[in-house]
């Protein structure tokens, strides 16, 4: 029973990682590691601990080691950070990003080519 507890968190915050970081369907271990360093610290060692007890809960003399306690509190702790995620919010900070980064090359560009022609005496 709790094996399949385990397993249901597992794949719970594996569909919300999913829907928050597009990160495919392969497993928590493996979107975890999709998801990277969007997700804080704190969300990866959670998400790390719940792949763990999910590896062991397969295992039958791992899984009387499990923390189950521990393993409700970081699922829970992960899953409210995933459900607070936009990820429309963060397809639009991403934009405005790049957007940002390229505004600021090009006015680097036109005062150093203003700084080439005043150089020169073109202006």
């Amino acid at each position: 029973m709790a094996e399949l507890d385990i397993a249901a968190k597992a794949r719970r915050l594996e569909e919300l990682l999913d829907r928050g970081f597009g990160t495919g369907e392969k497993g928590l271990r493996h979107a975890l590691r999709k998801a990277g360093r969007r997700l804080p610290r704190r969300m990866r060692r959670a998400g790390g601990a719940v792949a763990d007890a999910d590896y062991m809960a397969g295992h039958p003399k791992l899984f009387w080691q499990i923390d189950r306690r521990r393993v409700a509190r970081e699922a829970e702790i992960l899953e409210d950070y995933l459900k607070s995620v936009n990820p429309n919010k963060r397809r639009v900070d991403l934009l405005l990003s790049i957007l940002r980064s390229l505004a600021v090359n090009f006015l680097i560009l036109g005062l150093l080519i203003y700084a080439l022609a005043r150089w020169r005496g073109w202006i």
